[in-house]
Parts: C-alpha cells; structure tokens; sequence
C-alpha cells in the first residue's frame, strides 16, 4: 500500500471479509456467482439469528433467577424438638368451686341442659362465694335459653368453653394466677423416661396458649442433659406416662378427655389448634417425626427474613391475626401483652365482640 493513500470503505470491508475467522462472511465475499452469494448470505442471517436467540433465552433465565433444589442424605445426630402437653382439662373442678363467676356459668350450663351439678363430683353447697342473682342476669347470652327450638348444642360446646374461661379470668386477681387453677405438672407427670434415662418433672416448663391455656413443655430453657439423638425409634425419644384425673375435669365445658400434644422445633410456638394431635385416656399414643430442613435464600433470590421466629406458615399467618385483632378491636387474648387486657373476643360477621378482664 502506498503511503498517503487512501483506500475506500469498500475495499476496506473486502479485506476484513477475506481475512476474517468468520467463514460465513468470507464465503459469501469470495464467491463470484450471485446464487452462491445469495446462499451463503441466507445461511449467514439463519446463524446468526440463532445466536441471538440463545443469548437472548440465557439472559431471560439469569434475570429469572432460578432456585435449584438438592436433596442430601446425612448420617448424623439431630437435636430433640420440642414437645408442648396440655391436658384438655385447664383447670382443675375442685380448685374453681370457690370462684364466683366461674361457678355462676356452670349453673346456667347446668339450667340450660337441664342436668344437675351434683352428679359431678358432689358440688358442695357450703363454701361457695355468695351469687348475685342480679349479675347473673346480666351476664346471660343470648344462645342460653329456655326455649328447646333455639337451642343448639354445636353452638354451645363451641362457645361456653370460651365463656367460662372469660368468667374464670375475670375472678383472678393477678394473671400468674392462671397456673395455680391448673393441674400441676408433678400430677400430670407419671413417668418419665428420655432416651433410655429417666427424667422428672422439673425438666418440663409451664406455657401459657391461647386455646388450651395450661401446657407444659419439655425440655425447659435451663436444661442440663444433652438432647442429641442418634437413632430413631421409641426407645431413643421421649416416654411419658400421664394422668389427666378425669374426676377433676369441670363439667359441660370439657366434652372430652385427653392430652393435646405439639412436636415444633426449638424456641418456636407450638400452634397447638392447627398442627396438635390429641392423645385419648387408656391407649399407647406413638407419635413419629421426620425433619425437613429448608433453607431459603434471601435478597435477591427471595424476601424471605434469615430470623425467623416462626417454624411454619400456619403459625405465622396465626400470630399476625392476633396482631391485626389488637389493632383493628383493641383486644388481646396474649397474657403477656402489657397494652392490653386479656380478653376473649369472636367475630361475627365483619365486627369482633371482645369481653375484657
């Protein structure tokens, strides 16, 4: 090339096609006839059409951001859950007989199913805190009445229980008292054994839950022993033998007999009405588990919070109904919620009715 000259932009592409690892490009300049031409041009636009679809299809999935799951088997010792009783009976028949709001709802159960307190377990006449029959008036339901025709017995069993709880509340003076009307674990508790060695009663700690009140948990926060497990099987889990002392169970507003039992993970609550099981009186329960651990990522893969206090979808959604309650009618049923009082509240319709402490 002669210096100072200047070559045109034709030429210029002409040596870039001869001289280029493309052989498309260097075909379609080297053939001289224009049906070879037009060929190799078609085939040319065809590669490169599907080069650009690929890397467009590559680029939609990185910006998908997909989540690959893989499953892996380990041999290994797990930690021990945690196990929530709670008998079916809150509180025990002889210790409320000398509460006057409890007592007064139990006879107008008693009234309603036409059916005598004294065939449960002799309710003393003497001893009693005085009834202002007045009071007693006031706080009659609608759905206690005399009339045969609008009484529903599904409706009773689903709302007395929760009344007389209110009632049994409202005669406490401080709300630790609720422990104090239960039964207590070192009489529930018969035996203990965990893993092959014997435990006792003051393993397990008193929880408070919103439906079933009383509980006990195992093990408590303070443990000592080592809860790992290496093998499954009953002999390596946790055994217990209880007494749920049916005699003490309080009349109409405990229809059946049992414990209700939760297996949740570590320092999470139990949701005993969703996820329990109930264990009936004079029968082996067994109650088998298996482990799912499941580790989601976080931003940007997901929104999923690295803390979280909840083990499951259900006891989430759970607490944040309780949250838009005390928001939306002032009204808790958590004992250890300062702003408010307990209370017990049902809704109807789109409107909540609280009855407070």
């Amino acid at each position: 090339m002669a210096a100072g000259k200047r070559v045109s932009a034709l030429q210029m592409l002409g040596d870039f096609a001869d001289n280029t690892s493309a052989h498309g490009v260097r075909k379609l300049h080297a053939k001289s006839h224009w049906l070879f031409k037009v060929i190799w041009l078609l085939l040319l636009l065809c590669a490169t059409g599907n080069i650009l679809m690929q890397v467009w299809q590559l680029i939609n999935q990185y910006q998908r951001r997909p989540v690959t799951t893989k499953t892996t088997i380990h041999s290994r010792s797990l930690e021990f859950p945690t196990v929530t009783l709670c008998n079916l009976n809150p509180f025990k028949y002889s210790k409320i007989q000398n509460q006057q709001f409890p007592m007064e709802t139990l006879r107008r159960f008693s009234k309603s199913l036409n059916i005598s307190l004294e065939q449960f377990g002799g309710t003393p006449q003497t001893g009693l805190a005085r009834v202002d029959p007045d009071a007693a008036n006031d706080t009659q339901d609608d759905y206690y009445t005399d009339e045969p025709s609008e009484f529903s017995v599904s409706q009773f069993l689903t709302e007395a229980p929760e009344e007389f709880r209110m009632e049994t509340l409202l005669g406490l003076a401080e709300t630790s008292d609720i422990q104090l009307l239960a039964q207590p674990i070192s009489e529930l508790l018969v035996s203990c054994t965990f893993a092959g060695s014997p435990c006792s009663h003051s393993e397990f700690s008193w929880t408070y839950d919103l439906d079933y009140m009383n509980c006990f948990q195992f093990p408590r926060d303070n443990r000592t022993r080592s809860l790992d497990v290496y093998s499954a099987g009953q002999l390596f889990g946790l055994s217990l033998i209880l007494n749920v002392d049916q005699k003490e169970y309080v009349p109409f507003v405990t229809p059946s007999a049992g414990i209700r039992v939760a297996v949740h993970e570590y320092d999470s609550p139990p949701n005993l009405m969703q996820k329990g099981l109930t264990a009936p009186p004079g029968f082996e329960t067994s109650i088998g588990i298996r482990p799912t651990v499941r580790i989601h990522q976080p931003d940007p893969y997901g929104n999923c919070e690295i803390d979280n206090p909840y083990g499951d979808i259900q006891t989430c959604e759970r607490s944040c109904l309780e949250d838009l309650i005390e928001i939306e009618c002032e009204c808790s049923r958590r004992i250890d919620n300062p702003e408010f009082g307990i209370c017990l509240w049902r809704f109807e319709g789109r409107h909540c009715y609280c009855m407070f402490q």
